[in-house]
């Protein structure tokens, strides 16, 4: 059976955990070719894929009840396929693997192996794994390692990591922080003395936006790499270290090879996307990280011909799908995400890096949306509504 054709229905149900932007190019992916997604979030207001057509969703409170709600679907059918969204749904779907396994398709054979990379914790023991040129970069948990000569391995500015993202005791509501000098850090390592475990803290290699370029893509059960999509950012939000708001499809041959050669290194299976950054001082692309899941901006892929949801849906349930090559993305097309480029915007015109005009016939370019779709528009008409009332608040508060 051949699902890449929009008439067939495939009994195999995919579920996505996570509704946002991520899940919402997941479940179009998947929807547009016929497969049944059922998608779970908590929020209604950030998690706008719960509106779209392609979805049936299914709100939860807790993970207690996430967990029985899928254990209820999962005895109802036969297997469906498991799309993780988030790091905190990873390791939602590693800690149940027990209960989970039987009734879904997932890369459980991997679970050591996810388990190292989405705690930044094991970094160190992951880049030695990965070997592949990055920064330098410290972390706490070696008892007797002298402080002080931890601190004076590392060159100045840097940026404070948290271990798990949704658990952050000292960074607050920035998802990292930059500190700019030595005395800045030692103080930094002072105050924070006792949360240190929780932290990483890593060399910034100087860079633009556009300096970053990352892989996504799938490798199969046999290890067989099925698809890769190279991207260059051209915008993120936070400037600088952030997540993706304005980027171009382009094939990078040095990122496409390193990425490659740390994926065989370390046995990857399954989804994900590695990023890099060009180091001009050494004239070399530096590892930043790897996520074992689909990119945010997967819908990117999508609509440069790499349907990456549906490769792995074709692998997991036994379906082979040769239409799809590594080598065949289309050049030059432009991704947005506008409610996190505005806010891009906003930071670079403060910093003096952009001009109005300037963005405005940056994203007239754009062929690929996070949200808009046109024939699926609830999504896009929510979140314009949503953005349109923190505008309108931001000014009645001025």
């Amino acid at each position: 059976m051949n699902i890449n054709s929009k008439k067939d229905v495939c009994p195999n149900k995919a579920v996505v955990l996570g509704l946002g932007v991520n899940g919402l190019g997941v479940a179009r992916s998947l929807g547009k070719n016929g497969v049944q997604v059922v998608g779970f979030y908590q929020s209604k207001d950030t998690e706008i894929a719960r509106l779209s057509k392609y979805v049936k969703s299914i709100k939860y409170v807790s993970k207690d009840e996430l967990l029985h709600k899928l254990l209820m679907l999962g005895r109802e059918q036969s297997k469906s396929v498991l799309f993780c969204t988030s790091d905190k749904y990873i390791q939602f779907v590693l800690d149940n693997k027990e209960k989970l396994e039987k009734l879904f398709c997932y890369n459980w054979t991997e679970v050591d192996l996810y388990r190292k990379i989405i705690d930044k914790g094991k970094y160190l023991a992951l880049i030695e794994l990965l070997n592949i040129p990055h920064p330098k970069t410290i972390t706490f948990f070696e008892g007797g390692i002298d402080l002080e000569n931890k601190i004076n391995s590392l060159q100045c500015p840097c940026i404070v990591k948290p271990i798990i993202a949704e658990k952050n005791p000292i960074i607050g509501f920035e998802k990292n922080r930059i500190i700019y000098t030595k005395e800045e850090l030692v103080r930094f390592v002072k105050i924070n003395s006792k949360n240190l475990a929780s932290i990483l803290i890593q060399e910034i290699i100087q860079h633009d936006d556009n300096d970053i370029l990352y892989c996504t893509g799938y490798v199969d059960h046999q290890g067989v790499l099925k698809a890769l999509f190279s991207v260059q950012k051209i915008r993120q939000y936070l400037p600088g270290y952030g997540v993706t708001s304005f980027a171009v499809s382009k094939k990078n041959n040095e990122v496409e090879k390193l990425s490659r050669r740390a994926l065989n290194n370390i046995g990857f299976k399954g989804l994900f996307d590695i990023e890099f950054v060009y180091d001009n001082k050494n004239e070399q692309y530096q590892y930043i990280e790897i996520n074992p899941r689909t990119h945010l901006a997967n819908s990117h892929s999508t609509d440069c011909g790499i349907n990456l949801p549906i490769i792995a849906y074709n692998d997991f349930i036994g379906v082979s799908n040769c239409s799809e090559k590594a080598s065949n993305q289309t050049e030059n097309v432009y991704w947005l995400n506008f409610d996190n480029d505005i806010g891009s915007f906003y930071r670079r015109r403060e910093d003096g890096d952009i001009v109005f005009i300037q963005w405005l016939l940056s994203i007239l370019r754009v062929r690929s949306f996070a949200v808009f779709d046109r024939v699926d528009l609830l999504p896009f008409f929510f979140s314009s509504w949503l953005f349109l009332l923190k505008a309108l608040f931001r000014v009645i508060g001025r």
